[in-house]
C-alpha cells in the first residue's frame, strides 16, 4: 500500500520539488543522525560544585571515564588550587572572565592543564561560563537525554 501511495505522490509532485521538501522536513526535524547527540542550551542541569560555580554536564564517555562539562562562576566565585593526577583537562571561556592565578581569560581564550599539574585557583571577576573536557567530575551514570536521541 505504502508503495502505491509513493508512486502516485512522485507522480503527482515535480521531481524538483521534492528537494525543496526533503529539506523543509529536514529543518523541523528533531530526530539526529545516528551518533549524534545534543544538548540545547536551556536544557540540562546545573549542579552545585562550589559556593557560586554550578557544573552542567554536556556529555560522558564512559569508555576513557571523561566528560565534557560548563562550569558557570557567579561573579567572585572560585573554584580552588586543585591537582591533575594522572589527566588532562581542557578548558575555553564561553562567556564572562575567568582568573586562572592572575591571568585573565576572555570568551574564546583556551588553556590545558596537562597530567601531573597544579591548577591555580580559577575564579570570576564579572561572572562567566567555561566549557571544560576533563576526567569525570558529576558523578552521573549517563549522559542527559539528549533532545533528537533515538
Amino acid at each position: 500500500m505504502n508503495e502505491k501511495l509513493n508512486n502516485w505522490a512522485s507522480d503527482l509532485v515535480p521531481k524538483y520539488l521534492w528537494g525543496v521538501i526533503d529539506r523543509k522536513i529536514a529543518k523541523n526535524n528533531k530526530v539526529f543522525p545516528n551518533g549524534i547527540e545534543a544538548v540545547y542550551r536551556e536544557k540540562g542541569d546545573w549542579w552545585p560544585l562550589t559556593a557560586g560555580v554550578m557544573v552542567k554536564s554536556l556529555y560522558i564517555d564512559n569508555d576513557t571515564q571523561t566528560e565534557s562539562f560548563l562550569m558557570k562562576f557567579t561573579p567572585g566565585s572560585s573554584v580552588e588550587t586543585h591537582s591533575h593526577d594522572g589527566f588532562t583537562e581542557e578548558c575555553m571561556v564561553m562567556e564572562g572572565d575567568i582568573i586562572l592565578g592572575d591571568i585573565r581569560f576572555a570568551p574564546g581564550d583556551f588553556h590545558v592543564a596537562k597530567p601531573d599539574s597544579t591548577h591555580p585557583s580559577l575564579w570570576s571577576e564579572k561572572g562567566g561560563v567555561l566549557f571544560v573536557r576533563s576526567k569525570r567530575v558529576t558523578g552521573m551514570t549517563e549522559p542527559y537525554s539528549c533532545e533528537g536521541k533515538t
